[in-house]
């Protein structure tokens, strides 16, 4: 018997029964069968390889799905399937996949930036590459690490579109208007905006100072893979009776400022995001995502574009964050919220709308 149909058949025992243990052993032949062969292997042969580490590698522990995922991710004929389950998975697991992958594609990227948190979306910015459509997506969706990641990564392609809103978002966070200055890329109308968004006793030193220029993806990625901070998903709530309760009053009339205050008065916080939904023109994902992602700079730019009062932002942002009635919390982002140029707020918000409405979720 040849080695291959000697592995077929512990393959075969290994799935029938159901032994986690001889199910990982098995799983780490095909996969040394897999990654030894991959140059000669022909695309039907992939897809078998990806039929059987798919069976292997259901319910097996965490560690070894993580060790599957270090091993296929720099392949690039990779099983799609498997690799796009990887990808999809908790980012212990996904990370590696969505770094370092050249199989992935930029409709994978996509999907997953849109399904997943904020870790998923900065693992993606760490990439070596980053195409103009992809980064558009995360600059629309990102929090703060995930912008200051795409700043600081050369292999970043910016569309004047994307790097228009990073320099929009960079008004409210001085690291990032640093580190957009630093992008030989930066358009130089969009320099100049960096000055204008400046405080006046800032910008000769932002227009002096000499910032380190991006990092490339590896050096990135090294860093973040040995710090890394997880933040919640969206998508944990459920929202059928809140969309019944805005249901209603949408029968009645437009959804308004005073029914997002009220509900956020209320704690709701699903009705709230309903609410907002509404009145935003968003999906309910995004609408969640303002309240799930580690900074609260989209928020206040939403409340701002919609011409909503202080009172109603700081009854969301204690939603968001309790620490935020704390008369110093408030009292700075007051003053932030104050400062926002309400044509910036509604750029941002119609970036934000358009990929909303164009990218499926």
């Amino acid at each position: 018997m040849n080695p291959t149909e000697s592995l077929m058949e512990d393959l075969e025992e290994a799935i029938a029964l159901g032994s986690a243990r001889r199910r990982e052993i098995t799983l780490r032949q095909v996969t040394d069968l897999l990654v030894g062969d991959i140059d000669r292997l022909s695309d039907e042969q992939v897809a078998i390889f990806d039929g059987v580490i798919a069976r292997l590698a259901q319910g097996i522990e965490r560690e070894a799905l993580i060790e599957l995922a270090r091993r296929l991710a720099p392949l690039r004929k990779a099983p799609p399937g498997v690799l796009s389950s990887l990808a999809h998975d908790d980012i212990e697991v996904a990370q590696l996949v969505l770094i370092h992958s050249p199989r992935l594609r930029d409709s994978d990227l996509l999907g997953i930036a849109m399904a997943r948190g904020s870790d998923h979306r900065q693992a993606i910015a760490l990439r070596s590459e980053v195409s103009e459509s992809v980064a558009e997506v995360l600059v629309a969706q990102g929090d703060r690490p995930v912008l200051h990641a795409l700043a600081s990564n050369a292999g970043v392609r910016l569309s004047p579109e994307s790097a228009a809103l990073l320099v929009d978002r960079a008004l409210l966070d001085k690291d990032l208007q640093v580190m957009l200055k630093a992008r030989p890329d930066l358009p130089e109308d969009q320099v100049h905006r960096l000055l204008d968004l400046a405080p006046a006793a800032a910008r000769p030193k932002l227009a002096d100072e000499t910032p380190a220029k991006p990092r490339s993806a590896a050096d990135q990625a090294s860093a973040w893979e040995t710090r890394r901070a997880p933040t919640p998903d969206a998508g944990s709530l459920e929202y059928r009776e809140a969309l019944d309760t805005i249901g209603a009053i949408t029968l009645m009339r437009p959804v308004d400022e005073e029914d997002v205050a009220g509900f956020a008065e209320q704690e709701r916080l699903e009705e709230v995001i309903c609410a907002i939904s509404f009145c935003a023109d968003l999906s309910l994902t995004t609408a969640e995502r303002l309240f799930t992602v580690a900074d609260s700079d989209l928020i206040l730019l939403v409340g701002k574009a919609k011409g909503w009062s202080w009172a109603t932002l700081r009854s969301l942002l204690g939603l968001r964050d309790r620490d935020t009635a704390l008369p110093q919390n408030a009292t700075r982002l007051a003053v932030t919220f104050e400062d926002l140029d309400p044509k910036t707020a509604q750029r941002v918000l119609r970036f934000v709308r358009r990929r909303d409405h164009s990218i499926p979720a």
